[in-house]
């Protein structure tokens, strides 16, 4: 297929928007994607997971298809592996908030890149215990290689994809309000995919989100076409931002519902099927 014939980009992130599993995409959705792709369309994936994460539930999506992970850290031509963008925060940085958040036992996690064997970094004595408990017999099965460390100075990278500390909404939201306030960091709050009882602070470099990937990955590619995007948390909403059509999922925050073109069943009804369908007859129906 030449790049005349693609039709446009349709973006989406992972968990909540076309999953609500963590390991696994209904086979309907995973179908449907192929036959876009088969009649024009290029999907991109873009989410909050590491690339180890977001590749495991998609190895049977036999397409072309490009990945965005860690909200827009890196991006990923597939199936080759190939790292297009790179755009990481420095340890550095970690050493200003590190002092913004002393004594109120949560901690940064350090989740290294694709292109940093994926290894995570935490410092167990700083963490609630609750949160101690769930890395280790939950999240460490999940992700990577866990680690320990005592000092940022003991870290073996300079930059990461991101940083995040994991809590109870309430005190994290605390937390957001203090960090929202240094202009070298991007903050969002999400929910987390695996346990349902915490959610995250994700912590990037300032000129990161998902929205900016994709772009830039356009830009790459020398293809601007319409652009179709999905998503249901607050680090989508640069995402639906650059769309043409823009689905927020049912039970969305409000910073997706208020612009959205379409409100799309839940996740556990695979209503990204009908709003996907209903989204590509529209931006037919200008072409």
């Amino acid at each position: 297929m030449t790049k005349l014939e693609k039709k446009g980009w349709i973006c989406l992130d992972i968990d909540g928007t076309i999953t609500a599993d963590i390991l696994t995409i209904p086979e309907p959705v995973l179908d449907y994607l192929k036959e876009l792709h088969h009649c024009g369309w290029q999907i991109v994936f873009v989410t909050g997971r590491t690339f180890s994460l977001a590749h495991a539930p998609l190895a049977e999506l036999d397409i072309p298809y490009f990945l965005v992970p860690q909200n827009g850290a890196s991006s990923f031509s597939m199936p080759s592996k190939k790292m297009l963008t790179k755009n990481y925060v420095s340890i550095e940085v970690f050493y200003e908030l590190e002092k913004l958040i002393q004594g109120i036992q949560h901690d940064f996690v350090f989740f290294g890149g694709f292109d940093q064997g994926e290894e995570v970094f935490y410092r167990p004595e700083r963490l609630m215990e609750k949160t101690k408990e769930y890395f280790e017999n939950k999240l460490t099965s999940l992700a990577g290689s866990w680690k320990t460390f005592d000092s940022l100075a003991e870290l073996p990278f300079k930059e990461v994809p991101y940083g995040k500390i994991y809590g109870e909404r309430e005190s994290l939201y605390k937390i957001l309000q203090v960090l929202k306030k240094v202009s070298s960091v991007k903050v969002h709050l999400v929910e987390d995919s695996v346990n349902p009882s915490f959610s995250i602070l994700q912590i990037m470099k300032g000129d990161v989100d998902k929205g900016r990937a994709v772009l830039d990955i356009m830009g790459q590619e020398s293809l601007p076409s319409p652009i179709i995007s999905a998503g249901n948390d607050n680090n989508d909403e640069s995402l639906l931002q650059i769309a043409d059509v823009k689905i927020a999922m049912s039970g969305s925050p409000a910073c997706l519902l208020d612009q959205a073109t379409l409100v799309a069943p839940p996740v556990e009804e695979m209503g990204i099927l009908s709003a996907l369908e209903l989204a590509v007859k529209l931006v037919e129906g200008k072409q």
